[in-house]
């Protein structure tokens, strides 16, 4: 059952309506419209969970003449309207329409995700309220050419460099001269593989060698943000390692001096939490 809002809940809310362009009067293509309120919606939930608020945005009124849609969020938890999002999310999109700079706490997606729903603005017109702000707030070509440009002044969501990382070859592709890539699996993260590509016609047979076994791959290691293993290695060398029996691996084992005081469990434990 759809749930009635106060007057005083509605300032929370956030309006979104949308017509065309060329004639205000006639109604806008479904299509267009529900493109724009679901790459709305998306901007708006990616900038709440950025805030720390889990929020479901909930319809609170839906109108065919000029397509207009109003959602109030609703914290998951709590069940009680989240005020300030509405104004927050109004301040910001006219704030990087101003000065084409982000605030530094914005995340790169709700960035993305706002600059996704500026660009189905063209043809359209399209405006935001919030609450009870008698200001609209339109997505104009300036909104876009600043989002866009916002998106341009973000860092890099990778980054690359030389190294090692040693692995089991899992898969091999090496038929195809302008495509030869394997696939390494990591021994620390078995469901990790990763994609290892090389042009050298001369690590085919090393490859062929070493399938299944342990190998140190050397080359240009790319990293997506915040992850621990590379995504895609572009190889420059193998070197295939010794399969080791166990009694030979615990040959190799050499002891680890523990603090005094300190069995080897609290001691390892202390290395894990970094104590």
């Amino acid at each position: 059952m759809a749930r009635n809002f106060s007057s005083e809940e509605h300032k929370a809310g956030l309006t979104l309506v949308v017509k065309p362009i060329d004639d205000p009067d006639r109604p806008v293509d479904a299509e267009q419209f529900l493109q724009a309120a679901t790459k709305w919606l998306a901007s708006l939930s990616s900038f709440a969970s950025g805030s720390g608020l889990h929020v479901r945005w909930e319809i609170a009124e839906l109108k065919r003449s000029s397509a207009l849609l109003e959602v109030i969020p609703v914290d998951i938890r709590t069940g009680i309207i989240a005020n300030s999002v509405a104004k927050d999310w109004k301040r910001i999109v006219k704030e990087i329409e101003t000065t084409g700079i982000p605030p530094k706490d914005l995340n790169s997606t709700t960035i993305r995700d706002m600059e996704q729903f500026s660009s189905t603005a063209n043809g359209l017109s399209v405006v935001i309220s919030a609450g009870e702000d008698p200001t609209v707030q339109p997505i104009t070509v300036s909104t876009q050419k600043r989002l866009k440009e916002a998106i341009g002044a973000l860092p890099s969501d990778e980054y690359i460099q030389e190294g090692t990382i040693r692995g089991r070859l899992a898969v091999l592709n090496s038929w195809n001269p302008e495509e030869r890539w394997f696939r390494l699996r990591i021994p620390l993260a078995p469901e990790k593989q990763v994609r290892c590509a090389y042009a050298d016609e001369g690590l085919i047979s090393d490859l062929g060698d070493t399938f299944e076994k342990l190998v140190d791959v050397t080359g240009l290691l790319h990293y997506k943000k915040d992850e621990i293993w590379p995504s895609v290695i572009e190889v420059r060398s193998i070197r295939k390692l010794p399969e080791l029996s166990l009694s030979e691996f615990l040959t190799m084992m050499r002891p680890i001096p523990t603090p005094d005081g300190m069995d080897s469990v609290k001691y390892i434990r202390s290395l894990r939490d970094g104590e």
